[in-house]
Order: C-alpha cells, then sequence, then structure tokens
C-alpha cells in the first residue's frame, strides 16, 4: 500500500448501548466508540511517567551519566519490543485482557500469578502516589498561608481522597481522562523546565559540596541498586491491553488510516509515548544530577527549596497535579486485576459455574452482535477492513486447556460493584500513606520485582509459546522471547534481591 491511506468505513451504524467491560473496567452508561489515537499516547504517556521520575536525577548519581543516559535509551527500546510482544499474543489468543491471554497459553494459574502480580504492582504504585501528594500539598498549602489546619498532612490526604481522587478514578473509561493525561504532561514539562533552569546555573542552586560531575558509576553495588529505577522506567504492560481494546473499538466513525493494522497504530502510540517520556526523563535525570550533585537526594522534590529555587513552590504544586491525575489511570488497572481475581477465587471454590451465573447476574448485558463495542469481548471478530489484519480472519490457533474449556471470560461488576473496588482502593492507599509514610524500599522491591515480571518475564513467556506456532509470519523468532525472559529475570529478581540485602544489612 506504500504511503496511501485507507479508507476505514464501519460495517454498521453507530448505535447507543449499555456496555459492560469483561475485565472488570464497569459499566458504561454511554455511546462506546473507543478511544482514539490522541488519546492513547495521553495515557500510554500519563501511566508511563509518574512518581518513579523523581528518582532519576538520584539514579544518575549513582550510575554516573554515560551509563545511566545509555541505559534509558535502551530501555526505551526493550519496553517497546515488549509491548508489541504482547499485543501479538493477544491477537493470537483473541483475548483482550493481560491475565486471559495467560489463561489461553499457560493455563488458570498463569491468569491468577498475572493478576496478583498487577494487582500487587499497582498497589504499591498508588501508595507511593499518595505518600508524594502527602509531602508535596501540605507544603504548598503552607506557602499559600492557608489555615493550619489544612496543612495537616493526614487531612490533606482524606480530603484528596474524597475530593479528588475517588471521583476521577470513578470515571467510566480511561479515554475520558485523555484531558486530565495531557495535564500531566504539561506539569512533568514545567519539573523538567525547572531542573534544566537549576542545572545550567540560570537560577545558581550549587554549594561548595557539591563535588564534581560523576561520568561513572560509584561501583558495582551503586549500579545495580539502582537498576530498577531506569530499567522499569517505561512500565506501561499492565494497562496496554485496555489501551489497544478501546483503540479496536473505534471503527464506527470514517477515517483515513494510515495504518496497516490497529496492531500499527498502537505501536505509533507506543513508539511516540516511548520517545515523549524518555525526553522527558533525560531532560529531568541528567539536569536534577548536574544541579545538585553529590547533594542530589532520592526524591528530586527534596532538593527543591525556596531560599534558594523561587519557582519551588510551584513546582511542587505542579507535579502534585501529575500524582492526582496518574493514580485514577493506575487504579483503572488494579480495579481490572482484583475483580478477575475474585472471580477466579470465587470459581474454584464453586467448580458447578454457579459463580459465572451468580456474577452474570448482577452484570449488564453486552449486547452479542455489537462486536465493535471496545468493552465486547468479541473486538477482534470484526469485519476487518484494513489489510495488516488478515491473520486474524482465521481460526485462532490457541485454545483454553480441557480443564478450561468450560470457563468464560468473567462478567463485569455492576456500576455499584466498581465503584466499591475503588472505594475499598482509595480508602486503603490513603490509610497506608498515613499510617506508614515512608515505604520506599518495600515499594522499591514490590516494583522491581512485579515490574520485571509485568514488563519483561511474562510478554516473552506469550511470545515464546507464540512463536512456537506461529514463528514463520512473526518478525523475529522464540530466541527474542528468552532474551527478554532472562533479562527480565537477572534486571527484576536480581537488582531486588541487592536492594533487599543492602536495606536489611546491620549497619556499621
Amino acid at each position: 500500500m506504500g504511503n496511501e491511506k485507507i479508507r476505514l468505513v464501519s460495517a454498521k451504524p453507530a448505535g447507543r448501548q449499555l456496555t459492560a467491560h469483561p475485565e472488570g473496567l464497569g459499566s458504561l452508561l454511554k455511546p462506546s466508540q473507543g478511544t482514539g489515537l490522541r488519546a492513547t499516547i495521553f495515557n500510554l504517556s500519563n501511566t508511563i511517567m509518574g512518581g518513579g521520575i523523581l528518582g532519576l536525577p538520584h539514579a544518575m548519581e549513582r550510575m554516573g551519566l554515560i551509563p545511566g543516559t545509555a541505559l534509558l535509551v535502551l530501555t526505551a527500546g526493550l519496553c517497546c519490543m515488549t509491548v508489541w510482544m504482547l499485543l501479538i499474543a493477544m491477537e493470537e489468543s483473541r483475548q483482550k485482557s493481560y491475565a486471559e491471554v495467560a489463561n489461553v497459553l499457560y493455563g488458570t494459574r498463569a491468569g491468577i500469578t498475572v493478576d496478583v502480580t498487577i494487582a500487587l504492582y499497582n498497589f504499591g504504585v498508588l501508595v507511593s502516589y499518595v505518600m508524594i501528594i502527602g509531602d508535596i500539598v501540605p507544603s504548598f498549602l503552607g506557602f499559600l498561608n492557608a489555615p493550619e489546619i489544612l496543612q495537616d498532612r493526614t487531612l490533606v490526604l482524606v480530603l484528596s481522597g474524597l475530593l479528588v481522587l475517588m471521583p476521577l478514578s470513578s470515571m467510566p473509561s480511561m479515554g475520558a481522562l485523555r484531558h486530565a493525561s495531557l495535564l500531566c504532561i504539561l506539569m512533568i514539562l514545567l519539573l523538567s523546565v525547572a531542573l534544566v533552569v537549576a542545572g545550567t546555573k540560570t537560577i545558581d542552586v550549587s554549594e561548595a559540596l557539591d563535588g564534581p560531575v560523576q561520568y561513572w558509576a560509584h561501583g558495582r553495588v551503586g549500579f545495580m541498586e539502582q537498576l530498577p529505577v531506569l530499567i522499569f522506567a517505561y512500565t506501561c504492560n499492565m494497562n496496554v491491553p485496555i489501551f489497544y481494546g478501546e483503540l479496536r473499538a473505534q471503527t464506527y466513525e470514517d477515517v483515513d488510516s494510515k495504518f496497516r493494522s490497529k496492531r500499527e497504530k498502537m505501536m505509533f502510540a507506543m513508539y511516540f509515548s516511548s520517545a515523549l517520556c524518555g525526553v522527558e526523563y533525560l531532560l529531568v535525570g541528567m539536569f536534577g544530577y548536574l544541579a545538585f550533585r553529590a547533594r542530589t537526594a532520592a526524591e528530586i522534590l527534596t532538593n527543591l527549596h525556596m531560599a534558594k529555587f523561587w519557582p519551588a513552590p510551584y513546582v511542587k504544586a505542579g507535579y502534585s497535579l501529575v500524582m492526582f491525575t496518574s493514580y485514577p489511570v493506575m487504579c483503572f488497572s488494579c480495579v481490572a486485576s482484583l475483580h478477575r481475581l475474585l472471580w477466579e477465587v470465587y470459581s474454584m471454590l464453586h467448580p458447578d459455574d454457579g459463580a459465572y451465573r451468580r456474577f452474570e447476574a448482577c452484570s449488564p448485558v453486552v449486547d452479542k452482535d455489537d462486536d465493535q463495542s471496545p468493552m465486547s469481548p468479541s473486538i477482534f471478530a470484526t469485519p476487518y477492513l484494513l489489510p495488516g489484519e488478515d491473520h486474524l480472519k482465521e481460526a485462532p490457533n490457541f485454545v483454553r486447556e480441557n480443564g478450561d474449556s468450560h470457563r468464560v471470560t468473567p462478567p463485569a461488576p455492576t456500576t455499584a460493584a466498581r465503584l466499591l473496588w475503588v472505594v475499598f482502593l482509595v480508602c486503603s492507599t490513603i490509610l497506608l500513606g498515613i499510617v506508614l509514610p515512608d515505604l520506599s524500599v518495600v515499594f522499591g522491591l514490590t516494583g522491581g520485582f512485579c515490574g520485571g515480571l509485568v514488563t519483561f518475564c511474562f510478554p516473552a513467556m506469550f511470545y515464546i509459546r507464540v512463536a512456537s506456532k506461529r514463528g514463520e509470519r512473526l518478525l523475529l523468532g522464540a530466541w527474542a522471547g528468552h532474551f527478554l525472559l532472562f533479562f527480565g529475570l537477572v534486571a527484576g529478581v536480581g537488582s531486588s534481591a541487592l536492594v533487599a540485602v543492602t536495606a536489611w544489612k546491620p549497619k556499621p
């Protein structure tokens, strides 16, 4: 086709239908026509960029500018490869849920393992967001001379949960968060500009104890301790199936497509998001370190003080908005995994399928003819008019194991049930953020171990299984999956073990 644009026309007119998400994202009481490319880019970028960006300057200080920069660029490429592998596995299994792909390729236990891992990872990230909000917002309110009661960390977190986090996390679709995702990107850009200003000495924040610039790592231990920060900087795989499902569902409109397939369109969104986040990461990591050098704190906002850097309060307030908008995006994925886990456990305790009937009775009915709904489990059965999707007309090569052939995709919860999950997550993360304000080591371990599995190991395992049957039409052989599986195990498990040993080693 070359650069010729492809005219994509809906096979049937758009209708207003109630749709239920099979992976636990709740009921959509509105016309559902999927999410476009720009919204996908914004949501991907918002998922990638979060609280972890604050640790990049310290990682650069410990790893050295040259190795740290090279690893950030390398990681972007590897994460794009794992997303491509995950999309391949989704299409070959005809599943649009991360755990359901594991279910089909490796069995029910694998699906449960995936859900547990994603739920743990997302929960840890949500708590870290709450901790950052608790550290930033009260100090900004103090700068504004707000009443003393409003500067109390506990009260600020409770009000933030009730008035901001809970309403945003209760929205029915990630597409509805595209404007919040854009705000997130703009606020991180503000942080980048502030650190560039400090790093270039436009506003001089240097001190006599800063020391020289470190171009190479302090040592092997320092390098390995910070390895998870850089390697998992682009983690977004847990939300990729949701974004891809909503992107595939946008087929009601007449559009001029430059892409041969929806997978190609999704990968363009991933490349663009990775490049955008990579530039932001390099600016924050390099110039944040150059500004403070040996004084670079584990959380760079700690280094910003109004006495030497007058924009500090505004930068911190802007970054608090990043946490407020990133929280609901991550909450979507956590709700999906928790709902699936509950359904799976209940089904195992009631193998007579009565569990499914009870859950199904509580869920809105999806029109089985509505294959183009983003929440429909059969979005891979649309009339494929894009020339790069002929393989999706063929029968899938992978089906559930014999023992699981009777199992079905978990039905969606009611709107009330979905909101209960949101209330549980917001309340529990706020409580942990109040009671345990310092969880850096615990969630560093959770992020390193669970992030390694979600980002590298699981997609690599999926690809190895797919390549064993359909290797003739794949760009890379099974060796690519084996490489990324080994890399994920060494980087994730190895570095997490080192962090654990270092954290609990008796201090001299």
